[in-house]
């Protein structure tokens, strides 16, 4: 059992390091313009099937979940921007190996359970972000949301913390999308992560932009395909909706023995402006 989730737990770690870059990596960087006193919430739910192989045995799991997280802009200077993020709710249910677990923070939890006792530690935890004004993390401070190493959140599929290096995730980072007109395409790759993406103005208007997407990774021992769309607000650039799909397959040796997994995942995000 521990295996299984050790190896589970890395493959969601690589997976929304994935993503993250799917949406957002561009040679171009937009500048940011929050204001301090702003707020923001941001609610992402995933849902995401995995059948993994050993041998002759498979192991299906399946999880839903759904985090929200308040981002309070605390400071703005020339440099770059205090954030300060909370975790709000967790809601998350998984299913794997024949058990099952259900977990809502607004609910009291089941004290024999570690997972749900680690997940409750969260809620209404703070971590106090230095953000540049290209949207690099430069650093945490207090950093309650780093989790990276903790193979028990991981496998309950919620999504990789925030982390020194990379980004809040709040905007589309790519200057001119507000101002292309429908139709526009363009393309987007990374050699090191064998990731091919194509983005496409779908629809504009005064207030939002509409761009679909759809990227490939291409690795040894691994291979991936997401499509998606968003919708962006054209003069801050914040993301208020993203819906995106991926299947991915993998094959790791663990310890002498060969893993095969194959993964569906679908991904809504809603963010909004609460002052």
């Amino acid at each position: 059992m521990t295996t299984i989730i050790k190896h589970r737990a890395s493959l969601l770690i690589g997976w929304f390091t994935l993503v993250s870059g799917i949406c957002f990596a561009q040679n171009e960087h937009r500048l940011l313009t929050f204001k301090k006193g702003e707020l923001y919430e941001k609610t992402t739910r995933i849902n995401s099937s995995v059948i993994l192989k050993r041998y002759d045995q498979t192991y299906a799991i399946n999880s839903s979940s759904s985090i929200t997280n308040n981002y309070n802009i605390t400071n703005s200077t020339d440099a770059g921007f205090t954030v300060a993020v909370t975790t709000k709710r967790i809601i998350d249910t998984l299913s794997a190996m024949g058990t099952s677990m259900k977990y809502d923070s607004n609910k009291p939890i089941d004290t024999t359970s570690l997972i749900q006792k680690r997940l409750n530690t969260l809620i209404e935890k703070t971590a106090n972000v230095s953000l540049g004004k290209r949207d690099t993390i430069l650093s945490i401070n207090n950093p309650d949301l780093q989790l990276v190493n903790d193979t028990l959140l991981a496998f309950t599929g919620l999504p990789s913390p925030l982390a020194e290096g990379g980004r809040l995730g709040l905007t589309v980072d790519y200057p001119n999308f507000s101002t292309q007109k429908k139709g526009f395409t363009w393309e987007k790759s990374n050699s090191k992560m064998g990731l091919t993406s194509k983005f496409k103005i779908k629809s504009r208007d005064s207030r939002t932009t509409t761009i679909t997407f759809e990227s490939n990774v291409r690795q040894p021992g691994s291979n991936s395909n997401t499509n998606g769309i968003l919708v962006a607000e054209n003069d801050s650039g914040i993301v208020l909706e993203c819906q995106m799909r991926t299947t991915k397959i993998d094959q790791q040796i663990f310890n002498k023995v060969l893993y095969t997994a194959s993964r569906s995942i679908a991904i809504s995000e809603t963010c909004t402006r609460k002052k």
